[in-house]
């Protein structure tokens, strides 16, 4: 994943930035959202958390675009 987000760094797409933390960070948010979803937090059904999942990194990924 750091090679993807150094790849986007490198040819303009992601703002410089340090990777490995950048891919922490996503890291965090997937297992935060799955945790809470797998632990019943979330009244949703599977398809409801799947596009919520979508959305939240559709916004992490455009605040770290240039």
């Amino acid at each position: 994943m750091v090679e993807v987000i150094q790849e986007g760094m490198a040819t303009g797409y992601f703002r410089d930035d340090d990777p490995w933390e950048i891919v922490f960070e996503m890291g965090a948010l997937s297992h935060g959202l799955i945790m809470l979803y797998l632990g019943g937090r979330m009244a949703v059904p599977r398809t409801q958390f799947r596009a919520l999942y979508r959305r939240s990194f559709r916004r992490y990924l455009h605040g770290i675009r240039k």
